[in-house]
Formats: structure tokens, sequence, C-alpha cells
């Protein structure tokens, strides 16, 4: 394992992130981007004498919880929602692997394998970022003039949605909700930066505004098999407050975020969330399906029946 903790190490110093102070509001991308480029750079200088031999040895250093655990011990990444993003990318990989290894006959040519294998990461990286742009497309296009968006946690997938919008010339209002030791002062000032009209409210306040707005709009740290999302903690709350309403809940997420996870309740994410925050509280909650209204992903814009499909299709390989 230390072969890809040292390459991802490299990494994260290339583009000077530091898990003690996050200084970017890109830097959760940027961490899922510094894993992608030190998996790539593993993957040139591991010396593979078989396919059978060199799976095992991806199963035991990288496509594990471990492999998340230890990046948090050795402080390359922060103990915080990034890991619960970064574990559904790693599982998402050791899915993509297992199907391509499958179909490979073990007599063929170890180093064309291996570059294939390199090509297909190198490949997640990039659509990892093109993936912004197809969503941000797909939102633009269901956005009508002067909406008025409520929007809640931070994510760069929505950052970029509204910024693109905004560039595409639609005009609409962003209320920006606010929690303790967040990134919303971040957030406010590139959207004002952008010529978007945005305004701070504290998010428990929701239900004053309820009434004046069009949607509500979210990111995700991941999606599980169900439809639901786990995202940070008041997430749900939010939602339940837009069905009683009627407001449509909208989410916006990478295909690379698809969890092989199936949630029924709070308490399942107990585990998590002792886990990855440093006082035992809450950092994420879920998100039930019924909540949601639509998914805008790279891949398209689905109801939350239509995502399990998918991540069937991802994760079981059966339709």
């Amino acid at each position: 394992m230390e072969d890809i903790i040292t390459s991802i190490k490299l990494q994260t110093k290339e583009l000077n992130l530091s898990s003690e102070k996050d200084d970017s509001i890109s830097d959760k991308d940027c961490y899922i981007g510094a894993f992608l480029l030190g998996f790539i750079d593993y993957l040139k200088k591991t010396k593979i004498d078989s396919l059978e031999q060199f799976t095992k040895k991806l199963q035991k250093e990288i496509f594990n919880d471990k492999i998340v655990d230890k990046l948090i011990e050795e402080k390359i990444i922060p103990k915080n929602s990034t890991a619960i993003s970064l574990q559904a990318i790693i599982t998402e990989i050791k899915y993509i692997f297992k199907k391509f290894t499958s179909k490979k006959e073990f007599t063929e040519d170890l180093t064309t394998i291996q570059n294939e294998l390199i090509l297909k990461v190198q490949n997640i990286f990039l659509n990892y970022d093109l993936g912004k742009i197809e969503m941000a497309k797909f939102f633009n296009k269901s956005l009508h003039y002067d909406s008025k968006i409520f929007v809640y946690g931070y994510s760069i997938d929505v950052i970029y949605a509204l910024i693109y919008a905004r560039k595409e010339g639609k005009n609409f209002k962003i209320y920006l909700a606010t929690s303790e030791n967040d990134d919303s002062n971040k957030v406010y000032e590139i959207l004002k930066k952008n010529d978007i009209d945005c305004m701070l409210v504290n998010g428990i306040s929701i239900m004053l505004y309820l009434k004046d707005i069009d949607f509500i709009l979210t990111g995700a740290d991941a999606v599980c098999e169900n439809g639901g999302i786990i995202n940070k903690v008041g997430t749900h709350t939010i939602s339940v407050c837009a069905k009683l309403y009627s407001k449509p809940f909208y989410v916006m997420v990478s295909s690379l975020k698809f969890i092989k996870m199936y949630v029924m309740e709070q308490k399942e994410l107990k585990e998590l969330n002792n886990k990855y925050s440093d006082n035992n509280t809450g950092i994420v909650d879920f998100t039930p399906p019924e909540f949601i209204t639509t998914f805008f992903t790279d891949k398209g814009i689905f109801l939350p029946n239509a995502i399990c499909d998918e991540i069937i299709k991802l994760f079981y390989n059966i339709i």
C-alpha cells in the first residue's frame, strides 16, 4: 500500500493541498483528482507478473476501506465528507476494473493490459472534469428565467452549473444557505464575482423563504443504491420542508459518486459519521429517494428510480 500512498501524496503536494487547511472552494474535487492522478502514476510504475497477481494486489492495496483510512491517518486527505466521496469513487473504479479484467485472457500481453488500465483511469479523470460541463448544460436547459433557487451545501458541481447558466444569459436569484463552519462565504463571493444575484440566509430559516422560491438545489457526497443521497447534515431536513410545500428538490452529482450501499435509516450512517468527524457529531445525513425530485448527472437527467437502474447496471451487471 505504501507505493499508492506515496503516489497520491506527491500529487496532493503538486496541487498544493493541505488536509489541515482548505484554501480553495474546489478542495474536495482536487483531492479526488489527486487520488486519480496518483493511481495513474501507481499503475505506470507497478510491475505486472500476471493478471491474477495484479488483480489480487489491487484488491488488497486499493479496493477497500483501508486506503481511505490510511490517507486520513497520513494527513493526506482531510477527515471529513471528502472521504465518503472518495470511497464511492474507489468502489466504482473497482467494478469498472472487475468488468474489464473478467473479459481478458490470462495469455494476453500484460503490457497491453496495463496500458489499457492506465487509459481507463485517465479517461475517468478527464470525464470527472468534463462531467461538470455536461451537468451544467442539462441544468441550463431546464432552468427558467428569473427562477428563485434555494442552494444548500457546498458543491463545486452546483457552483459551476450556476456560473455556466449565468454566462449563457439566464437571470436568477440564489438564496444561499449558511451553517456553522461551512464554505458558504466562499461560495457567496464566487457567485457575486460572476454577476449572480445572491443573498446569504440561515439554513434553518428555510421556512421563511419556501413560499418565494421555485426549487431547492444541492449536491451529494454519494448516491445510494435505492436512489437516496448521502450529503451534508441538514440536507434531509431541507428536503422534508421542500416536500411539505411541494417544492422540487434537485440534486446535482457526478455518476462517479454512485456507491454500493443500500441505506434505509439515518442510524445506518452512524459509523460513517463517527469515522469521518473529529468530534463524533453528524457531518452527513441520508435523504431518501421519495424526497428527491430529479437528479442532474453527467450521464443525463434522472428520476430516483432511474438512478437505481444505473447503479444496478454498474454494480450488478444484470440489466
